[in-house]
């Protein structure tokens, strides 16, 4: 009787409306409709209806319009060429249609929350500005699509591949939420590849802040906002969400990448719906066999329905996703592996002189040397324990190497497989050892073994000789070709690889800035469409000021330049790297000789307080290392001076 009232007396979150006994959980099926379900496209679904806002080769504003690359609910995003500059780049416009002051708020907002992130793997935007009466947003231009794109031409990718762009989205992911921004839109084709393969995530139309004073009241009200195929549950009910909704997405998104399908679909909505709240999705191996289990078991949970059954950040998610990435990954050198080696032995002879030490008051000397000989068996649980757990001994660990293996099945089997082998050299002198009965103090007297079915004899320098020749040969097919791999790995089909850290570089909130003062804009001088507030000093090359984009609410780095300064290479001006700030714009005129570029949040890296965090420092240094020897080729000329480096406050 009192399940009858409950299905009874549920109503529409919405709209109050009765929902029917056998409805699932969440809106009724109109208020979805109305609340933004017109998104819901199929994986080949066709654009959005009506005529383009722009046409190939028209001049719009200061721009040159190529050709349309894509159109969403928002906007419509064409390649385009910036007159003045000659620099391509991704144009995104208001669609025709939508001319309230909400939509071009919104779609103004979308441009503010893209650019408050600055990230290796999430799409920069260069600014937004109006032309002919309508908001636009330039972004860069990415030429390998979308993952969407790349799996609807080549099919479902390469667990390894998979894996490496999902990787690359929560870098992005990560990076968004750093900055206080939840995407509530990650799908296949709001995940976009450059050139070089780097995935970056854009699309930021449906996103919102939860830094706002008011975040309460808009995740709480706000309703359904999405896709519904890559949509958590809880969204799809219009709950108020937190990162667990964006992991879903990811995984959805993975689910996709693998098998080409979504997780859950219907040609019906509501029944899209219901399943979507309701039922769980079928394993991606169902439909690939040669997913790996323990991948296929990642992707399920990060779909589970409950929020609380899923990865509960994006570092765990990527913990969990980092031993089926191959592609990438470094094979540790025989030096590093060797340094680990040696910590390890140090702590296994703590460990073994603590057990022994307590075992010796209690038992006779024949006793503990019976007991020494199995001393072996110390480290054989230590190195089970810890890379069947975690991948990585302790010594690993501090060395930033990890355990691996190309086959994901029967891991515990794999790892007890190559800690016996790693253990021979060890445990033929015990073999050897068995039977003896009585001990000498004398160095180097030889035992002998009472009990006649033996026989044996044990030298104990010999013996240690022996199981140093063994551990030797041990990595006698270690090549640099074959990944440094001894008899162990090969047998075991793993490898220890140099741990990869999350694709991410903020984990922490930013740090404060001398450009975070926000002055009054109307009482300062303009440069271009910038707000110029502050002097940082004179570089050599002319005058570096701190500025406000006031549309996008950023700050900007503006260089004044002396008259007749060389407008900057082609090469940097498109430069999107790590280690090098994106040019935003600049201008090359009788009055006024400018280049402004991003100013990340961080600080002077010889202001930065001293590290002893080696793997943060050696970051920094890899990534100062490959921006230095890009910038050789680009224009054969670097300063070196440590003046010119920033460290941003991801590190």
């Amino acid at each position: 009787m009192s399940e009858t009232v409950t299905h009874l007396s549920r109503r529409c979150p919405r709209c109050g409306r009765q929902l029917p006994p056998d409805a699932p959980e969440g809106m009724c099926a109109s208020c979805l409709l109305a609340a933004g379900m017109e998104t819901l496209t199929a994986s080949s679904g066709p654009l959005p209806a009506g005529a383009p806002r722009l046409v190939d080769g028209q001049v719009w504003g200061p721009y040159r319009v190529i050709r349309l690359l894509g159109r969403g609910g928002m906007g419509e995003v064409y390649e385009a060429e910036q007159l003045e500059t000659g620099r391509r780049l991704a144009l995104k416009v208001l669609r025709h249609g939508l001319r309230g002051g909400e939509d071009r708020a919104r779609f103004l907002r979308e441009g503010q929350l893209a650019a408050s992130i600055s990230h290796p793997h999430t799409v920069y935007i260069f600014g937004s500005e109006e032309v002919a009466g309508a908001p636009a947003i330039t972004m860069e231009l990415l030429s390998g699509g979308t993952l969407k794109d790349r799996v609807s031409v080549h099919g479902p990718m390469p667990p390894a591949d998979a894996v490496s762009a999902v990787l690359d989205i929560i870098g992005g992911l990560d990076a968004a939420q750093a900055a206080g921004i939840l995407h509530r839109d990650i799908k296949p084709s709001n995940c976009f590849v450059d050139a070089d393969g780097t995935v970056k995530v854009g699309d930021f139309g449906l996103s919102i802040s939860t830094l706002t004073r008011d975040v309460r009241h808009e995740l709480a009200t706000a309703g359904f906002e999405g896709t519904p195929q890559f949509a958590a549950p809880e969204q799809l009910r219009g709950e108020p969400l937190d990162v667990r909704a964006d992991i879903y997405a990811v995984g959805a998104t993975l689910y996709y990448l693998l098998t080409e399908r979504p997780p859950l679909d219907a040609h019906d909505l509501s029944e899209l719906v219901s399943k979507v709240v309701s039922e769980n999705p079928a394993s991606p191996r169902v439909l690939r066999r040669d997913i790996p289990r323990g991948l296929a078991a990642v992707v399920l949970r990060c779909l589970a329905k409950a929020p609380a059954a899923r990865p509960q950040s994006y570092a765990e998610l990527a913990d969990l996703l980092r031993p089926y990435l191959s592609v990438g990954e470094v094979p540790s050198p025989l030096g590093p592996r060797l340094i680990a080696w040696i910590v390890d032995s140090v702590i296994l002879s703590a460990l073994t002189w603590l057990l022994m030490s307590s075992a010796w008051a209690a038992a006779s000397a024949t006793t503990m040397l019976r007991l020494s000989a199995w001393s072996w068996l110390v480290s054989v649980i230590y190195f089970l324990v810890m890379e069947g757990s975690w991948r990585a001994s302790l010594g690993k660990r501090l060395m930033g190497l990890r355990v691996t293996s190309n086959l994901d099945d029967r891991w515990w089997l794999r790892v007890g497989l190559r800690t016996a082998v790693f253990h021979v050299p060890s445990v033929i002198p015990t073999l050897f050892f068995i039977g003896a009965t009585r001990a000498s103090t004398a160095p180097g007297v030889v035992y002998t073994a009472n009990t006649p079915l033996s026989g044996w004899s044990w030298n104990a320098p010999a013996g240690a000789l022996s199981s140093l020749l063994l551990t030797i040969l041990m990595f006698s097919i270690a090549r640099r070709g074959n990944g440094w791999i001894g008899v162990h790995e090969w047998l075991s089909r793993t490898r220890v690889v140099e741990r990869n850290v999350l694709k991410t570089g903020a984990s922490a909130a930013p740090k404060t800035t001398p450009a975070d003062p926000e002055p009054a804009l109307s009482s300062v001088r303009r440069v271009g469409p910038y707000a110029v507030h502050t002097m940082v000093g004179e570089t050599g090359g002319g005058r570096l000021f701190v500025g406000v984009d006031p549309i996008l609410r950023r700050h900007v780095w503006i260089h004044e330049v002396p008259p007749g300064t060389p407008a900057v290479t082609a090469a940097r001006r498109d430069a999107s790297r790590p280690g090098r700030l994106h040019w935003l714009a600049g201008r090359r005129t009788a009055v006024e000789n400018w280049d402004a570029f991003e100013a990340p949040r961080g600080e002077p890296f010889l202001a930065a307080s001293p590290t002893s965090d080696w793997r943060q420092m050696r970051r920094a240094l890899a990534s100062l290392a490959t921006e230095l020897e890009a910038s050789a080729h680009e224009d054969g000329h670097t300063p070196l001076s440590l003046a010119h480096v920033w460290r941003r406050a991801d590190g």
